[in-house]
């Protein structure tokens, strides 16, 4: 893993060279072909993902039935809920298309940030703005689909 491709991230770009060496040794790298399911839903998760090329789109299933609920490309990442949570995926993650993801784990991340609080703070900010822009299209949807039902389905 160079520093070269970990300022690809937006989270990452502002970081000292030294700090983007040290986290580099953190990284696991994973190639998944087009179909693959890197993450299963319900199940145990306990790193952060980074896509660093290819496509991958997140997946909610129920019965046979599977709903694409977004996709994630180049420079997008997703994992970090359950930094948070208790680490079960909420949804699953297939590659869409053959996909390099780059993987910390979550305990040296955070172990990482406890050791350099003011990159840790950088990076934990710029995750925040994602998450939140996310959590704002997610809010935007679901007033949308609940407006619609008001409109079309009346009791």
């Amino acid at each position: 893993m160079s520093v070269q491709e970990l300022k690809r991230f937006d989270f990452f770009s502002p970081l000292a060279d030294a700090d983007l060496e040290r986290l580099s040794e953190l990284i696991l790298r994973r190639q998944h072909k087009a179909g693959t399911y890197i993450t299963q839903e319900g199940q145990p998760n306990d790193k952060l993902h980074l896509v660093l090329s290819g496509m991958v789109e997140v997946v909610k299933t129920k019965a046979s039935n599977e709903v694409v609920l977004g996709q994630i490309g180049p420079k997008g990442f997703y994992g970090e809920m359950s930094m948070f949570f208790p680490p079960t995926t909420t949804a699953g993650v297939k590659a869409r298309e053959d996909s390099e993801v780059l993987s910390f784990p979550h305990e040296a991340l955070k172990q990482f940030i406890r050791e350099h609080p003011a990159v840790g703070t950088q990076i934990m900010w710029a995750m925040m703005e994602v998450i939140c822009q996310r959590l704002d299209m997610v809010n935007r949807m679901y007033g949308d689909t609940m407006f619609w039902l008001n409109e079309n389905y009346t009791v």
